[in-house]
């Protein structure tokens, strides 16, 4: 198993969602590539390239507190991936980034963005947004659990 799928791996068992019990279930592959090549990296000797990507993982919800969890009407898709020495954790449907030194910080930081967003979109008027704005208000509202 390679470094970076193992690190997240190890956070989300952490978190309590299990990522290969997660795969089982929704039959969703991960793999990891060479960004550059596109070519699969099958090893841990292999793993020289800093340049990597896990495409894609589930995100089940957002811890806020032991009392508070929001979840999903079905899990997010992450597109992890490696550049150098930074993580990146990013949602293209609700354009939003995570970034971290670690796979965890990444997670952590695209989940503070998604929160800041829920909240900023359910606020604010639909009259007082632009269109591409409007729709992803909607969106936000759509994919959160009541």
């Amino acid at each position: 198993m390679n470094a970076l799928l193992a690190t997240y791996q190890s956070f989300n068992e952490r978190k309590g969602e299990n990522l290969l019990a997660s795969l089982i279930f929704n039959r969703n592959p991960i793999e990891l590539t060479n960004m550059s090549s596109d070519i699969p990296i099958g090893s841990d000797a292999n793993y020289v390239s800093t340049h990597c990507e896990i495409s894609p993982v589930p995100l089940f919800g957002i811890n806020i507190s032991e009392k508070v969890y929001y979840t999903f009407k079905k899990p997010l898709q992450l597109e992890l991936r490696q550049d150098g020495k930074w993580f990146f954790a990013e949602n293209e449907t609700l354009q939003v980034v995570g970034t971290g030194s670690t796979v965890e910080e990444a997670v952590d930081d695209i989940k503070g963005h998604l929160m800041f967003f829920r909240e900023y979109y359910m606020k604010i008027s639909a009259d007082k947004l632009a269109e591409d704005a409007i729709q992803l208000k909607k969106t936000y509202s759509e994919i959160f659990a009541a």
